[in-house]
């Protein structure tokens, strides 16, 4: 029966927990963690299933086989169990979830994701990688030029920049995208920057860090580490940037971390003018 989990259901299976009306309370997927008999104190049995929760809908939803409730278990994502007769595959739980399922919105949805889909699935070369020599010490000259030109910024650049991001849509869907659509690299590359612009190297550098954010544990592992031997994280980042990526976990954040960040990032580098040919990073 479509969207029932039963045994035979793949880990990573994006689901719905819902409550007893049929509400969906979370949304998350089937661990893919290895099987335990126990999952906080609850034992695992047939009729039960261990999920990964990453996203709280409602927090003061109590899960009857912790008794507990959502807000209770700390922030997303972790592992609780749930009664498999209470758990939809995602597409189920999203009816519960009252989404927009008119025939209008489904072929806007589905006319959106096409040309989403095509543009992702257009083939990048590497000579339109722009962000080369991301993580090597970072160039006086750049510096220089990053200082000449945020004194400088070009006007209209900047209000262009402004408005297309002002009129994005900064509301996001609590669906669980199922798959991983596009790798950071051809993420990155699809964005138009020349490689000859003075500013190329300190806007990747800005992006990386914006994108992919280090573990809290680990950088504060490799931050005790570094002072101990009379550096810090952000000279090492600085010069040797390498070495802190192979021992530090980057994650993703959600998109309502992320698109801030990134706002960040085009507003301030965008409008900024190269140091010879005075153009800016992004023009109209």
């Amino acid at each position: 029966m479509p969207g029932i989990i039963t045994d035979s259901t793949l880990p990573g299976t994006p689901v719905s927990v819902l409550q007893d009306d049929g509400q969906a309370i979370a949304h998350g997927v089937l661990s893919v963690e290895p099987s335990a008999s126990t999952c906080r104190g609850v034992n695992h049995t047939p009729s039960r299933a261990r999920v990964t929760i990453q996203h709280v809908i409602v927090p003061a939803a109590i899960l009857p086989l912790h008794a507990a409730s959502l807000a209770s278990l700390g922030p997303p994502p972790f592992d609780v169990l749930v009664k498999r007769s209470k758990l939809r595959s995602l597409s189920e739980g999203a009816k519960h979830a009252h989404t927009d399922l008119s025939p209008r919105a489904v072929q806007s949805e589905d006319l959106g994701d096409q040309n989403l889909l095509q543009f992702l699935s257009n083939p990048v070369s590497e000579d339109e990688d722009w962000t080369e020599g991301v993580d090597d010490p970072v160039d006086i000259t750049e510096e220089m030029d990053y200082a000449t030109s945020s004194a400088d910024p070009d006007r209209l650049s900047l209000e262009d920049g402004l408005t297309l991001l002002h009129e994005m849509d900064s509301s996001w869907p609590t669906a669980i995208r199922s798959r991983v659509i596009m790798d950071i690299w051809h993420a990155l590359a699809r964005i138009k920057v020349s490689k000859e612009h003075g500013l190329r190297r300190p806007f990747a550098q800005a992006m990386r860090d914006a994108i992919l954010i280090p573990d809290a544990a680990d950088k504060r592992r490799i931050s005790q580490y570094l002072a101990s031997i009379g550096s810090s994280w952000d000279e090492v980042l600085w010069f040797k940037a390498s070495w802190l990526w192979r021992r530090c976990k980057r994650t993703i954040p959600p998109p309502e971390q992320l698109y801030p960040l990134v706002k960040e990032v085009y507003t301030t580098f965008g409008p900024l003018l190269d140091a010879k040919t005075r153009q800016p990073l992004f023009n109209a």
